[in-house]
């Protein structure tokens, strides 16, 4: 499962920014310029810039979003429907899906 959301989310890179929504900072920087680098060099690679704001607490499975249903930070598990991940797992496939919504949506415009 997760040599197969590496994969997918190879294919469409996805853009993090920080909450401070700048450029200037080191995590904000080095986020920009690997992506910029991954959308020229690489054949096929969209760059789509999502907003990540609850995509932590978002369950991958049914999408309900509550605090609780991040018990540790390396714990995801959905008080609604049961569903247990890795947080950062559950978090990547909320973010690629995000990603794939913008997208299509542009490719529509």
């Amino acid at each position: 499962m997760v040599l197969v959301l590496v994969l997918v989310l190879v294919l469409v890179l996805v853009v993090l920014r920080c909450r401070c929504r700048c450029r200037v900072c080191w995590g904000c920087a080095t986020v920009d310029r690997r992506a910029e680098r991954a959308a020229v060099t690489g054949a096929g690679r969209v760059v789509v810039e999502v907003n990540a704001r609850r995509t932590s607490p978002r369950c991958a499975t049914c999408g309900h979003v509550a605090r609780e249903n991040r018990p540790t930070r390396a714990e995801f598990a959905c008080v609604r429907c049961g569903h247990t991940a890795d947080a950062d797992e559950n978090a990547a496939v909320n973010i690629l899906r995000a990603g794939l919504v913008l997208r299509a949506g542009a490719q529509a415009a």
